[in-house]
């Protein structure tokens, strides 16, 4: 069997069900596993217990919206790149989505090619950011750092500096 911490992993939050199952179907190619959530309450919680690489975020979803669901990541200081989709684009909104940490912003209806090609490369950048985070905790591991010491070491936000650094050169 393989290594699951190998596996890519996309998370599609979309409440209606026929649209997400489109979704799944057309961004197969892009992660070994594709998990589904109707509502942003169940994608949190799916955050919370796998490995997530990338997110394909619906705006307008039960108990936590796409937005909401980008404000809690940055609050909790989770580096996963999401894409907020929704029928409903205003500058305010996108804005918004921007500025808490959002990848990227596509409006309804999304060329699916396109949006593939979107989602590749989210999901190749969450793999990478998610083992980077794997080898800083490999390291602390390995030098005995005190498990005291390394939650100082995520509170002064040195860890999430260096993602950040790495994510960045990612990007470019």
């Amino acid at each position: 069997m393989a290594d699951l911490s190998q596996k890519t992993t996309l998370l599609i939050l979309e409440d209606e069900p026929e649209l997400a199952e489109i979704l799944k179907e057309a961004l197969e190619p892009v992660a070994d596993q594709i998990l589904v959530a109707h509502e942003g309450e169940q994608a949190w919680k799916m955050i919370e217990s796998h490995s997530v690489d990338a997110i394909l975020a619906d705006y307008q979803v039960p108990k936590l919206t796409g937005l909401q669901l980008v404000e809690r990541m940055l609050r909790a200081k989770r580096k996963i790149p999401i894409v907020i989709h929704t029928a409903h684009a205003s500058p305010e909104l996108i804005t918004k989505a921007t500025l808490y940490g959002a990848l990227s912003f596509v409006t309804k209806p999304a060329k699916l090619k396109e949006l593939e090609h979107l989602m590749d490369k989210a999901v190749k950048m969450g793999f990478r950011i998610r083992h980077i985070e794997d080898e800083l905790e490999k390291i602390c591991e390995e030098n005995s750092i005190p498990l005291a010491d390394r939650a100082q070491f995520k509170k002064d936000n040195k860890e999430q500096r260096i993602v950040e650094i790495i994510t960045d050169s990612l990007c470019k």
